[in-house]
């Protein structure tokens, strides 16, 4: 059991640490035409889902305490967050338009929010099955989720001047909080 809870708990870590360099848009496209403008962009999307990293993290802080092999739901809760939280970053990020320079990049990030959500509440479904089984659906969940690993790199791949306008934009700087829970 430790073993899973080190896992849930890393993976936990890597989301909110990736969700410090990306972000979303809204319900209408935002077009963005310069790395300050998407990182606007980003920053604001971000903040859509703000409530839901706190409440993540908030959850993690007493994920050991709580779990054990007779309670599971704790993980379950954990579970039930973050696979509609990271879809919904991914559909928030979707609407926005980024640089042409910079679309590569953010499509991959787009798709690999979209499959980590994914692959969350695909193992919602683990909860359900006998123990061994679910432990062996973990197992295959971890390297599922390892090899997204590369899409939330993309971004590096747009230029310093993304890193930079990110750093320096207003919106992420009041998010920082959010984030360095995780």
């Amino acid at each position: 059991m430790t073993r899973l809870t080190q896992g849930s708990i890393a993976l936990a870590l890597l989301i909110g640490a990736v969700a410090i360099a990306c972000g979303g848009g809204g319900d209408d496209r935002v077009r963005a035409e310069t790395p300050e403008e998407y990182a606007r962009a980003v920053c604001e999307a971000m903040a859509k889902h703000s409530g839901e990293f706190e409440e993540i993290g908030e959850q993690l802080a007493t994920f050991d305490e709580d779990l054990s092999p007779d309670n599971l739901s704790p993980l379950g809760d954990l579970l039930a967050l973050m696979g509609p939280t990271l879809r919904g970053l991914a559909k928030d990020l979707g609407d926005i338009e980024p640089p042409s320079d910079a679309k590569e990049q953010h499509d991959n990030i787009v798709s690999t929010f979209d499959e980590a959500g994914q692959a969350f509440e695909d193992a919602e479904d683990l909860l359900e099955k006998p123990f061994a089984e679910a432990m062996e659906g973990f197992a295959e969940f971890g390297e599922r989720f390892d090899s997204l690993g590369e899409g939330f790199d993309a971004f590096e791949a747009a230029g310093p001047e993304y890193e930079e306008a990110l750093q320096n934009e207003p919106a992420c700087q009041a998010l920082e909080d959010v984030f360095t829970q995780f």
